[in-house]
């Protein structure tokens, strides 16, 4: 046993021996009986009561030696862990110090990248949009060539057969040697039907290479090119290789004939001459490739009207072609006096003329080359003193009109802009770009205010503005066949309109407000009323695209120009079209009618249009 456990037993012995001296001091009277037992026990248990402090405090003691000797691996696995802790830190920090600049280097090389692939993209887009119109061209102008081609070997050998037949009628009053001429004259003329059938199979290829030609390679076109100029030697070699043994054998027939009747050589000179005029302009004419971005201007030939209503007894004519451009005009705008015409075009420049005689003013802007920084749209303010313009550039420039200068630029957008226009009251513009967005500017702080989203992001971007006459309602059309209404000034998306089958490349508000007219790519012209947005009337305006539209300020006529280069005059009231102007020899791609002192109704009225033949044209209605 321990001590400790002896020492509580003695304790517990000297209690018991309290408690009986105790009652034994009662017994007997005798106080010595409990005092002594007791005193005992009372010195023993303090001494007990020491002990067990001592006891217990170097129990303590060799507990806290035992936790101390636990705890201290503990602690310095601990500041092991903050030195580890720190020195990750400290790492770690490091290492995003270098993953920023890694960031930034990256970006720095991105950003270039970035910018090359969206121009790459534009580049892409309008290459391919230029292919592609060439290609129509060129079928169109084969086709042209073809039937004309056809047409006129047709009549040439109708009037060589008349001719013959009536030399064949006088031949029995003629000598042997002239029916021996005529005979040769015959077999030469079918020797020479038999050489225009290897030329009709040339030109049938030339259908079937437009037919499988690849927009996107430059090498068909190369190619196609090749076979055009290989079709235009043939034609013109056989085509002299037949004629001329004809003319030296017609001279022989004329030298027998005057001796023997003159009706004879009334009849030979007469298919000389015929002869003479084939190989002039010769049914088999060289087949031309359309022209590219660097082709000099076209000078068109006079324009023609094609009446298309005959209860419509008014005409028009052309008073004035203007080529001053480089390259297709994209956009036109008329000043508020309706004497200066501003013009827009891929060869990067703005041109001012005169409208009363079609002379050039000035040039606003430097030419380039590669087609790709083009101005593609122009508005002039209400006032009549800014212009703005657009273009590849996704920018929109302020010129001031009286002087040429240019005042500032607007930024913003992240695409080409395509459209911008003004707001009645001159105070904003609208721009609408390849990025898919409307920006309205308010041109006294030139701040873009808002930013109009709602067009598919899946397509290229917005083609068309228009901005009713009282400023309250912003029209926009897009590459994703919608034409969509916004409320001014907050910027509500109030309807969509859904109902053309491709691009929607036109817009055009009525004088009154009540309906909007746009155009697209499907060819066909629509009616939407401005106040639901439902489609009035939808018909069938071009054989290909409808590009440009324009409304005469009496709201009876309304202009569309398409792909097919002709411009169509429509009557508003009946819907119906009067006539077709032609004279562009490629799309048209704006309309404007002078809206200033030029006829109140049908009569009087000068219409001004752009094209992508590089050319503009001044028309008046008599």
């Amino acid at each position: 046993m321990t001590r400790r456990y002896w020492l509580d037993l003695v304790e517990y012995l000297f209690l018991a021996g309290s408690a009986i001296g105790t009652i034994a001091a009662i017994a007997t009277q005798q106080v010595a009986y409990a005092a002594v037992p007791l005193t005992l026990t009372v010195g023993l248990n303090m001494d007990n009561r020491r002990r067990i402090h001592r006891l217990s405090q170097q129990q303590q003691l060799t507990g806290a030696t035992h936790f101390n000797q636990l705890i201290e691996p503990l602690e310095d696995q601990l500041a092991e862990l903050a030195e580890l802790t720190r020195s990750t830190q400290t790492q770690t920090q490091e290492n995003t110090a270098k993953f920023k600049e890694t960031i930034a280097e990256v970006h720095k090389s991105i950003n270039p990248l970035k910018a090359q692939v969206e121009r790459l993209k534009i580049q892409f887009e309008q290459s391919d949009t230029r292919t592609q119109q060439q290609m129509r061209e060129l079928k169109e102008a084969q086709q042209q060539s073809t039937e004309t081609a056809f047409e006129q070997i047709d009549q040439f050998f109708a009037r060589i057969k008349e001719h013959l037949g009536q030399l064949e009628l006088m031949a029995g009053k003629t000598e042997p040697e002239t029916l021996s001429q005529i005979g040769e004259l015959q077999k030469n003329v079918a020797q020479f039907r038999e050489l225009i059938e290897p030329l009709k199979g040339q030109v049938a290829e030339i259908d079937e290479r437009i037919q499988t030609l690849n927009p996107e390679t430059d090498r068909e076109i190369v190619q196609l090119r090749q076979l055009v100029q290989q079709y235009n030697e043939t034609a013109r070699s056989q085509t002299y290789q037949l004629v001329e043994p004809l003319k030296a054998q017609i001279e022989q027939v004329k030298s027998i004939a005057r001796e023997s009747n003159p009706k004879i050589e009334k009849q030979i000179e007469d298919l000389r001459e015929a002869i003479a005029r084939f190989q002039d302009t010769h049914p088999l004419s060289p087949v031309t490739m359309p022209a590219g971005p660097q082709a000099s201007p076209v000078t068109a030939a006079p324009g023609s009207m094609t009446l298309k209503d005959a209860s419509e007894s008014y005409q028009w004519q052309c008073l004035h072609t203007l080529t001053g451009h480089r390259s297709g005009v994209n956009s036109l705008a008329i000043g508020r006096n309706g004497q200066i015409i501003a013009s827009g075009s891929d060869d990067n420049t703005i041109v001012l003329w005169q409208l009363t005689t079609g002379q050039e003013i000035r040039t606003l802007g430097q030419r380039e080359g590669n087609g790709f920084t083009g101005i593609k749209t122009i508005a002039i303010a209400p006032d009549g003193q800014i212009m703005a313009s657009g273009g590849a550039d996704k920018t929109i420039k302020l010129w001031q009109l009286a002087t040429g200068r240019e005042t500032g630029a607007l930024s913003g957008h992240s695409g080409a802009v395509k459209a911008v226009v003004f707001s009645p009251d001159g105070q904003f513009l609208f721009s609408g770009a390849d990025d898919k967005t409307v920006k309205v500017w308010q041109l006294a702080t030139r701040q873009a205010i808002l930013t109009l989203r709602g067009h598919s992001d899946w397509f290229t971007g917005v083609k068309a503005l228009a901005v009713s006459p009282t400023g309250e309602i912003l029209a926009s059309g897009s590459d994703d066949k919608t034409i969509k209404f916004w409320k001014l000034p907050t910027g509500e998306n109030i309807h969509t309109a859904i109902g053309h089958h491709g691009s929607i490349r036109a817009l055009a508000f009525t004088p009154d407000g009540q309906t909007l007219i746009s155009g697209g790519e499907d060819g066909s012209l629509s009616r939407w009323r401005v106040d639901s947005g439902r489609s009035l009337t939808t018909f069938r305006a071009h054989s290909g695209g409808v590009y440009s539209l324009a409304v005469s300020p009496n709201g009876k006529l309304l202009a569309s120009g398409g792909w097919d280069g002709a411009i169509a005059l429509w009557n508003l009231e009946t819907g119906k079209e009067i006539l077709e102007l032609r004279g562009h020899s490629a799309a048209v791609t704006s309309l404007e009618f002078v809206r200033e002192g030029y006829g109140n109704g049908t009569k009087g009225l000068m219409l001004v249009s752009g094209s992508s033949d590089d050319t503009l044209r001044i028309w008046r209605s008599e």
